[in-house]
């Protein structure tokens, strides 16, 4: 059999005959408790799967398969055919297909030219092929979500990374240069800019364990021989470099996985107190700004940077900020010019605007967004507090929390109109477009309105005068007498 071949018939041969016995067994195998363990899955969740074809991705398919009749885990197969090579790439997707089919599971099937999407935006195949993967990944969450109305929280994007992985990652960042959170390599859970949890159930598990999982179990995955060949960085640190440095260390890679541990560890707590310093400085936001007070400047050097690097983030821009970067915007922030500022990749820039600093994002020329400052406070502060009517709106912050999880506030966002958008009024659920229909809005304005949101969900639109005479507030989350916390948006004129 050639090393680039998968063992799948046009016809849809049966695959790992075994495999459907393994449930069956009495004794949970290391791999399936590897998952389980892991704490990641659930009861009930959804589950997108990133499945190449590869042993990796068919040894955390057959696993959750296993899972599945335990927890009641729904699997969505998807898989993304990079067109790299040819023939070789098309077989994958058969596989893949009657896996799939076999199985009885639809299979989501993406095709894309990875060598001219990487051509046209300047970068390598491997990182071309990585951003489509996962923006395939959400976009089909995304569906999910629309389409059979599941809660975001109940859907998570898996992909079967594992520990050799890991390793290779930290390795690959030392060498491009890196700080802490670099050096942690990959996290077994993060989350994706849409809002979905991407999760690594096999980050614990080595290489070796997988590939004598599928061996025992007779799923003959299928193997890609560019994994065998020196012309991607990941293949040099993997088949020339990890053996040359075990000469000096034989335990190089539980060396470098203890590194990446230690170095989680200060990351984990260094962004956990970031968190507290953006929310202590910011002084306003909507989709193309975020402002923060000059007085951030004041805080530690590893704070402030991970404050804009979150505020970056949520603009649109999380992965292309070098710690080059961070130095002009450290110049900016020290200058006495009231209006300097530092260019950023992909039109990206941070400015001071006299004593406010400004994280913005490149826009089409249009409508300028409002400003959006968000806050929780207790009761006490909330009823001393002195609000704009009309333009501001408050809700229990425990009831968000209970719905949208512990990060509900980095979701809520001030924009314009979306398919799918509605309010939870008293009456019941309205949407926003059957709203303006019966407010009489005109349709030409319809598109212009700001409003707060958090997903489809519309919390808050504000007074506008000749538009809508009235506010309009989300019952779901209403403050009571039970209420702890008050969640306040607030809308203001941008700067």
């Amino acid at each position: 059999m050639n090393s680039d071949t998968c063992p799948v018939s046009e016809s849809g041969q049966r695959i790992g005959k075994k495999s459907r016995m393994s449930s069956k067994r009495n004794n949970k195998d290391a791999i399936y408790k590897a998952v389980e363990n892991s704490g990641l899955i659930e009861d009930g969740q959804h589950i997108v799967l990133g499945l190449s074809g590869g042993s990796d991705s068919v040894c955390l398919f057959n696993v959750l398969k296993e899972m599945a009749e335990e927890k009641e885990i729904r699997i969505y197969p998807v898989h993304v055919n990079h067109m790299i090579r040819g023939e070789a790439a098309d077989k994958d997707q058969t596989y893949v297909e009657n896996l799939c089919r076999q199985n009885k599971m639809e299979c989501e099937v993406v095709k894309f030219d990875c060598e001219k999407m990487a051509k046209e935006l300047g970068i390598t195949t491997e990182e071309a092929g990585r951003r489509k993967r996962y923006k395939t990944f959400s976009e089909f969450a995304e569906r999910i979500a629309k389409d059979k109305s599941i809660d975001k929280n109940n859907i998570l994007i898996a992909t079967a990374h594992n520990e050799d992985d890991r390793v290779e990652t930290i390795l690959f960042r030392i060498l491009r240069g890196t700080g802490i959170d670099g050096l942690s390599g990959i996290n077994a859970v993060r989350e994706a800019k849409a809002g979905f949890s991407i999760i690594r159930p096999l980050l614990e598990v080595k290489k070796s364990e997988i590939n004598k999982y599928c061996e025992e179990r007779s799923l003959n995955p299928c193997k890609d021989n560019t994994n065998e060949q020196t012309i991607y960085a990941r293949n040099r640190i993997r088949l020339e470099l990890l053996p040359y440095l075990k000469e000096y260390n034989p335990n190089i890679e539980e060396a470098l996985l203890r590194l990446g541990l230690s170095a989680g560890e200060d990351s984990k707590l260094l962004t956990e107190c970031s968190g507290t310093t953006y929310e202590i400085h910011l002084a306003g936001e909507n989709s193309v700004e975020i402002i923060f007070d000059d007085e951030l400047k004041t805080s530690a050097a590893p704070l402030y940077r991970r404050a804009i690097a979150r505020g970056f983030a949520k603009l649109g821009l999380e992965d292309d900020i070098t710690f080059a970067h961070f130095e002009l915007m450290d110049n900016v922030m020290k200058s006495s010019n009231p209006s300097a500022s530092a260019n950023l990749p992909r039109g990206y820039k941070f400015s001071r605007r006299y004593d406010k600093l400004i994280l913005s994002k490149p826009v089409e020329s249009g409508i300028k967004p409002p400003l959006l400052r968000k806050e929780t406070v207790t009761m006490e502060s909330y009823h001393d507090s002195d609000y704009e009517k009309g333009m501001f709106a408050a809700f229990d912050a425990g009831l968000l929390k209970g719905v949208y999880g512990e990060n509900f506030s980095d979701k809520v966002e001030i924009r314009t109109r979306k398919p799918g958008d509605f309010l939870n009024q008293s009456n019941g659920r309205k949407k926003l477009q059957n709203l303006f229909v019966d407010e009489k809005v005109p349709k030409v304005m319809r598109d212009n309105i700001f409003f707060v949101a958090i997903g489809s969900e519309v919390l808050f639109i504000p007074n506008e005068k000749g538009v809508l005479n009235n506010a309009r507030y989300g019952s779901k989350y209403s403050l009571s007498a039970n209420t702890k916390n008050a969640f306040v948006v607030e809308i203001f004129s941008s700067l």
